[in-house]
């Protein structure tokens, strides 16, 4: 058995993109915007686009809240390094996932 691979922080920056940018929008406002290219797929520009979409009108409370949460945490890992940010990253990733799961 072989382990399993470890994302890096930059799949995770990229994961945090997809998760937010599904085609056919499960967030009101993603669906909106339009999907930005993978050279735009920047820890400052998933930063900024969790924090549009956690305060957009459109986007239930139970849903903002999560991603508000997952912004709180890729915003962390602007000023971290190393485990830290990678921490944070994981974190952020989970709190968007929640965010997706949460009937609307």
């Amino acid at each position: 058995m072989t382990p399993e691979r470890r994302l890096t922080s930059h799949e995770l920056v990229q994961e945090l993109h997809d998760v937010l940018n599904v085609p056919g929008g499960w967030i009101p406002a993603a669906a909106e915007e339009p999907t930005a290219t993978s050279a735009e797929w920047t820890l400052e520009s998933v930063v900024a686009q969790l924090w549009k979409l956690a305060r957009a009108t459109s986007t239930p409370d139970r849903v903002a809240d999560r991603l508000t949460k997952a912004a709180e945490e890729a915003d962390a890992a602007l000023i971290s390094e190393g485990a830290a940010q990678y921490g944070h990253l994981g974190t952020a990733y989970a709190y968007a996932l929640q965010a997706r799961q949460v009937p609307h």
